[in-house]
């Protein structure tokens, strides 16, 4: 597969909130906790302009405070 030609030369920076999601409760009791769980949502066409394109297929490394997005 030949590489992708990335569009944009300079550093494109967002800043994103992490929304958060209800999970159901663990057990089958319907009235146990609510399960907050957070989530982040990337979407836009600044994505294209940084190299990555739709069903491309990624690497996600998560550390202290950092999340890296790789294409593979």
């Amino acid at each position: 597969m030949a590489k992708r030609k990335i569009t944009s030369r300079v550093t494109i920076r967002k800043h994103i909130h992490v929304g958060t999601v209800h999970y159901p409760p663990l057990d089958s009791n319907h009235y146990g906790p609510v399960r907050e769980v957070p989530y982040i949502r990337l979407r836009g066409r600044w994505l294209v302009a940084a190299g990555f394109a739709p069903n491309d297929l990624l690497d996600v490394r998560a550390e202290n405070g950092r999340i890296v997005i790789t294409r593979v």
